[in-house]
């Protein structure tokens, strides 16, 4: 057996959160949108209209840093940054909208920051 590449860990984390989210009754919009400079791995809603945008984390148990450390200041800028790109380009208005943060660890979800990163 191969082992999965770091882009197949991505999007299998991405695939457990998204399930994870459903199972709390957003409905998943969009994933994986690329703007210049910047990704949303997943954009959701809520069932009273909030636009959340997730940025996943997938590690192992062994791992030597928790991965919420990798969001970054310079990351969450450009998490903000393309979210508002999104918007503009997919939405077309303002709406009210978050940022949340899922962590996955050993797949399954450990943590669900709502609103982790602010303007």
């Amino acid at each position: 057996m191969t082992a999965l590449s770091r882009k197949q860990k991505g999007n299998l984390g991405e695939a457990f959160a998204a399930k994870y989210l459903e199972g709390k009754g957003y409905r998943i919009i969009d994933r994986n949108f690329y703007a210049k400079g910047g990704e949303l791995d997943i954009i959701a809603k809520t069932n009273d209209g909030v636009w959340v945008f997730v940025e996943v984390k997938s590690y192992k148990s062994n791992s030597p840093i928790h991965p919420l450390e990798a969001i970054t200041p310079l990351k969450q800028r450009r998490i903000i940054r393309t979210a508002q790109v999104y918007i503009a380009t997919r939405i077309y208005k303002e709406v009210a909208s978050r940022f949340d943060c899922v962590v996955i660890q050993d797949g399954e979800v450990t943590h669900h920051l709502e609103n982790c990163i602010s303007l």
